[in-house]
């Protein structure tokens, strides 16, 4: 069971909790916990009054909180024969643009502009500015070609 699913399931005072989940506790947004307490006579988990945690209260995760990935940009840079690469998470393995796909945490090539997509390329029409999926040979001159600027992969926790 992973410590957010820990935090979801959560029945110990905040001082009884493991190390590991009190400190990811701590990094979360605080709207995202709710804590057990007395409302008049009815005991029930309600939204923490104060913003920091309490030795003895005991906070739960909401159910439908969502861990959101970390996402790395890697620079693409230009090798100046013409060919693209850019450096993998670790910082030092260079790899070609057309093996960014084969990783599983592949997200997609970054724009200039934010745009994402799932190729390395973008044919721009000129005077509308709209994106060419599959233009063909013949009309090629008649795009703007962007080339991505990033390669995006989600960080494992």
């Amino acid at each position: 069971m992973t410590i957010i699913e820990q935090l979801k399931q959560n029945e110990k005072p905040f001082n009884r909790m493991s190390k590991e989940m009190q400190a990811m506790a701590k990094t979360l947004p605080w709207e995202c916990f709710v804590v057990w307490g007395y409302v008049g006579n009815d005991d029930k988990w309600i939204m923490p009054a104060s913003d920091s945690f309490q030795r003895l209260g005991v906070y739960r995760l909401l159910d439908d909180y969502k861990e959101e990935p970390e996402i790395v940009e890697c620079e693409i840079e230009e090798d100046g024969l013409g060919k693209f690469h850019y450096n993998r998470l670790d910082g030092i393995t260079s790899c070609g643009l057309s093996t960014a796909v084969n990783y599983s945490d592949f997200i997609g090539f970054k724009f200039e502009d934010g745009g994402i997509l799932q190729y390395p390329v973008r044919y721009i029409t000129p005077a509308t500015k709209f994106t060419v999926n599959c233009p063909s040979l013949d009309t090629l001159d008649a795009y703007d070609i962007w080339h991505a600027t990033h390669v995006l992969f989600r960080r494992p926790k």
